[in-house]
């Protein structure tokens, strides 16, 4: 479990894609009205709005993201942080906040790393 509503919107903003953290979600209060506008309306691509009805079932239960859609309408990058976050959740707070640690973790050397990776020719 989420040791409280704190580290549970802090995962769960570390769950979604970078592109979709700022519109959707708050890093401390969780999601946002465009999120549960998003969910009700659906203007958006399959795998954004399995992502984020997943956000909202970590929150709430309220997302109703289909295990269907999760195993195939999200590339494998997307599955993970949902399922790796599910075990965390299903392990504890601690593991939780290793978990949150660990994507931390990976964005920040994504970012340092980037800048090589564009300029690389094959």
């Amino acid at each position: 479990m989420f040791r409280n509503d704190q580290q549970r919107a802090e995962a769960i903003f570390y769950m979604l894609p970078p592109h979709m953290r700022a519109r959707y979600w708050d890093r401390s209060r969780g999601p946002t009205d465009d999120a549960w506008t998003a969910i009700a309306t659906e203007p958006m691509s399959g795998g954004e709005a399995t992502i984020l009805r997943a956000a909202c079932d970590f929150w709430n239960g309220g997302g109703r993201a289909l295990l269907d859609n999760i195993l195939h309408g999200l590339d494998g990058r997307n599955t993970h942080a949902v399922c790796s976050l599910a075990i965390a959740v299903n392990e504890g707070g601690e593991a939780v906040e290793a978990w949150i640690a660990g994507r931390i973790a990976r964005e920040d050397l994504a970012v340092r790393v980037a800048p090589f990776v564009v300029g690389r020719q094959r």
